[in-house]
């Protein structure tokens, strides 16, 4: 069944399949042609079902433009050149009736935000900023980076060279170095991450989405096995309940927790610093 559905994908996408036979069980999926062989002089250990093979594609040379890497660039808010003095005056300006006269608390917050940014578009001006972007997993060391350099440059020497077979060893050890310590630096990396959740929650993550990432991935490396079935008889037996009432909530409350915002944090989500929160408390009330 999993067979038919494959092919019949492959048939419908209009890519074409070639079978490396040789009583091996690859199959090679591609949208060009290409031509497949196997490998006589083998870097690796050989697998018996699945030897490496020498796979050419014939692919026409793609031209880029510069500054075509659109997404490694972000547009953010330029909050150190912000007009604060105008900023005040459209907040204490600001009519918040229509949010009042909202029933829907997702659909209120959503019209907040727009009002807020529409504000801050007057004020804030904007910046054009290179965003972080890594090939590598954030566990990985200098070390290993610069070995996974070295290792493709050992790579293209050897695809010129196949008979050196001291390049070829040098290839293998380093190989083989190079998973352990990815290995070693994984390991590591989750150990440091339980080790702040026990004991310093507070003092690695300053940024919001470093902190959705590592604990993501923390949970991701502990919970992957477990069963994801849920059974709903217990849930469905309490929902005659009466409902859940909620304490009111004071402005000074508010206010109170709003003043407690660390103003030197990264900012959340929605990209607004603590410090302009704290600094309007009073207009945003």
């Amino acid at each position: 069944m999993l067979h038919h559905g494959f092919w019949n994908f492959v048939v419908l996408s209009g890519i074409l399949a070639k079978s490396f036979s040789l009583d091996k069980t690859d199959l090679i999926t591609t949208n060009t042609d290409c031509t497949i062989s196997e490998d006589p002089l083998p870097l690796t250990k050989v697998d018996k079902y699945h030897p490496p093979l020498n796979i050419v594609i014939n692919s026409p040379k793609l031209k880029t433009k510069k500054g075509s890497n659109i997404k490694d660039i972000v547009v953010r808010y330029n909050f150190r050149k912000g007009d604060y003095e105008k900023l005040y005056q459209l907040l204490r300006e600001a009519d918040w009736t229509s949010l009042y006269n909202e029933t829907d608390i997702n659909l209120t917050v959503k019209k907040f935000y727009k009002f807020i940014f529409q504000i801050f578009d007057e004020c804030i001006p904007k910046q054009k900023v290179k965003g972080k972007s890594s090939k590598y997993p954030v566990w990985y060391t200098k070390e290993i980076k610069d070995k996974l350099k070295y290792k493709q440059k050992l790579f293209t020497k050897l695809k010129e060279t196949l008979l050196d077979y001291n390049l070829r060893h040098e290839f293998r050890n380093l190989r083989k170095d190079i998973k352990t310590k990815i290995k070693l630096a994984h390991t590591q990396y989750i150990e440091g991450i339980q080790q702040d959740i026990s004991y310093k929650p507070n003092v690695k993550y300053s940024n919001d989405e470093e902190i959705v990432n590592l604990f993501a991935k923390y949970f991701k490396s502990n919970y992957d096995s477990l069963n994801s079935s849920v059974n709903s008889n217990p849930v469905s037996d309490y929902a005659q309940l009466g409902s859940l009432n909620i304490k009111d909530i004071t402005e000074n409350e508010v206010e109170n927790a709003i003043k407690k915002i660390n103003v030197r944090a990264a900012a959340g989500t929605d990209g607004i610093p603590g410090y302009i929160i704290v600094g309007c408390v009073e207009l945003l009330l």
